[in-house]
């Protein structure tokens, strides 16, 4: 599916602001990761949940280029085989850890052209569970239509808008991610509306 580009806006921002920028994008995506190595226990979400941790210290200036490169490989080789799993969720949790590998190689060769591949990717991820979920008959533009108009697809347009507000009104500083963080995290509610949070 066709998705929007987020280039215009995230050109003026800075490398650190980028990186931000896609760390939010990856902590509301987390929970389909989350939820899929609940159901297969398989995985390792504390390696998500750290190698995620190094990216909001990187974008803070806390953490440096060394410590990502260490954890690269293995973020890598935790990305699922899509097709040793005969269950939607396979789709959703590869496309999370695949978007944070996308942004730990912006943080160490920064690529705005990247860190706006993560935005559509999640965009994406949310077409296609729709697809799958609620619109099985939907073809072409009639699907697109259904997609675009679709509430799960607007809130994560306005979470982007609002973070691109919020990185674009002030310099990035340890309240200003703080607050980045908490925005993202949704009552550990994904962009899918899938949530681990016990009862």
């Amino acid at each position: 599916m066709k998705t929007p580009s987020f280039l215009s806006q995230l050109n003026p921002l800075t490398h650190p602001q980028q990186i931000c920028f896609a760390a939010a994008i990856i902590t509301r995506s987390m929970p389909n990761y989350q939820l899929f190595l609940e159901l297969t226990q398989s995985g390792d979400t504390q390696l998500f949940r750290q190698a995620l941790n190094l990216l909001w210290d990187f974008a803070s200036g806390q953490q440096n280029q060394a410590a990502l490169e260490k954890w690269l490989p293995q973020v890598e080789q935790h990305i699922p085989d899509r097709e040793a799993f005969d269950m939607y969720g396979v789709h959703p949790a590869t496309d999370a850890i695949l978007s944070l590998s996308m942004a730990m190689h912006c943080a160490l060769s920064p690529s705005t052209e990247e860190v706006d591949g993560i935005a559509q990717l999640a965009l994406k991820t949310i077409g296609q569970f729709l697809k799958y979920s609620e619109a099985t008959e939907l073809k072409g533009t009639e699907l697109q239509q259904y997609i675009e108009q679709h509430p799960l697809y607007l809130q994560q347009l306005d979470f982007y808008d609002e973070l691109l507000a919020t990185l674009t009104k002030a310099k990035l500083t340890s309240p200003l991610i703080k607050e980045i963080r908490n925005l993202s995290r949704n009552d550990d509610i994904s962009h899918l509306g899938v949530s681990t949070a016990e009862e």
